[in-house]
Formats: C-alpha cells, structure tokens, sequence
C-alpha cells in the first residue's frame, strides 16, 4: 500500500527523485506513526452528469437511496460511466439489474474445497439476477478500473462485464477477488489468503491476473504531476 512506503525506524529518511529531468535528493524528517492524524476525505458526490449527457457514478459513495435519483437524471442521456476505482458500499450489480442487464448470465464461475474431502473441490457459478429485460438502457456503459480496483470491486465488474457493448478502461485491477482466509500467527500477528478460486465462465482466472481493460491507459509522471485523470478523460470521449 502506498501509506507504507515511507515507513522507516530512522529519525530522517533520504530520497532521491527525479523530476523534469533533474535528479534531486531531500532528508526528510519522519514523525511516530502514532502521531499521525486522518485527513478528513474531500467531499464528492454519489453520482453526477459530465457535460449534461453522460452519468457518472463514484461506486465508494454510491448505495440503494441514490439508484431512483440517478435514473431519473438519466432520463434521454447518451451513457453512463462506473468508477471501480474505489470500493463499493453496494452491491450494484444487484442494484442495477433490472436497469442494465437484458438477461440473466452467469458471469463467474468459483471453486472450493468440497468440506472433509482433501484434494476435492467443487465449481459453483454466480449468475446476474435479472430476469430477461427487453427494456434494459440502451445507452453506452463505461468501467473504469485501475490497480486499486479489488475484491468485490472486481467481481461487481465481472458482471458488468455481461451487459452488451460494455468497455473496460484503465489499467489491470489488483487481481485479489475471492473470499478472505485468516491465519493466526505467533506474537498477534496474522495473514490472510483467498480460499476459493475465481474465473470467468470460459476459464480464464482473475486471482493474480485481474480484470483485463478493453482499453489500457498507462500512467505516467506527467499526468501524476499535473493531476489528469487520464482514464475518465478516455472514457468522456468515447461519447
């Protein structure tokens, strides 16, 4: 995670970056991790419009209550774009069901071990829950993932994945969907792995791989520095 980067047991850490060409090195003083105080979270809004034509929904604010407002909003406009940069509060491949999909699809395919038999598992699917929908919007839908697009983040794309003419924009998400398994570990300590195996119905695995974009959008210092959202700005012009 990038909030341990910096970690360090000095009184003083060293770095050396590079920028504009030019490489520099700074000490910087380091503080007790206890020390440190959250900074409150920038306010933003469950769902907008861009340009008076494309929904734009932020899946961290996003919950049932915001669903009747948002499709009214939606009312004669060209798309509607997911940001699966963040991490659901909802389950909106639920929500959107009856909005998004034409029919039910089974869209992951999980495997666990069958209980007391050692070397046995067993393959369950997980379909949409829609039933068949001649009227699901006809507009364009948008996903935008990247690295920080995890755990339920990307099972809920791999259902919108079923939803026709979808696109996939950003970079490969982090690739760790699937149940949690802790371990206990001497002296408080503890670890985790996923006990089940994740894949799309036609075989191919997430777990360690991710969601793959349709449309890749490498991350560059320049954009980082001049804070461009490359990604959203790709997917705006797909409209």
């Amino acid at each position: 995670m990038e909030s341990r980067t910096f970690q360090t047991d000095r009184n003083v850490l060293k770095l050396k970056f590079s920028r504009n060409n030019v490489e520099k090195v700074i000490d910087i003083p380091t503080i007790a991790i206890d020390s440190l105080h959250s900074v409150p979270e920038k306010s933003t809004e469950p769902f907008n419009l861009i340009n008076n034509r494309i929904g734009y929904v932020a899946i961290g604010k996003f919950n049932d209550q915001h669903l009747e407002p948002l499709l009214k909003l939606m009312d004669g406009k060209e798309g509607l774009i997911f940001d699966y940069r963040d991490y659901p509060i909802a389950d909106l491949n639920d929500l959107f069901s009856n909005y998004l999909f034409p029919e039910k699809k089974t869209f992951a395919h999980f495997t666990g071990n069958r209980d007391l038999s050692p070397g046995e598992f067993a393959v369950s699917g997980l379909s949409s829950v829609v039933t068949y929908n001649p009227n699901y919007f006809k507009g364009k839908v948008v996903i935008l993932i990247d690295e920080s697009t995890q755990s339920a983040a990307e099972t809920q794309v791999m259902d919108f994945q079923t939803i026709p003419g979808v696109i996939v924009i950003g970079r490969h998400t982090a690739g760790a969907n699937g149940n949690i398994f802790w371990i206990p570990l001497p002296l408080g300590f503890e670890t985790a792995f996923s006990g089940i195996g994740v894949y799309y119905p036609d075989g191919r695995e997430t777990q360690g791989i991710g969601i793959v974009p349709d449309i890749y959008v490498e991350l560059t210092s320049e954009d980082v520095k001049n804070k461009v959202d490359r990604i959203l700005e790709t997917a705006i012009r797909l409209f």
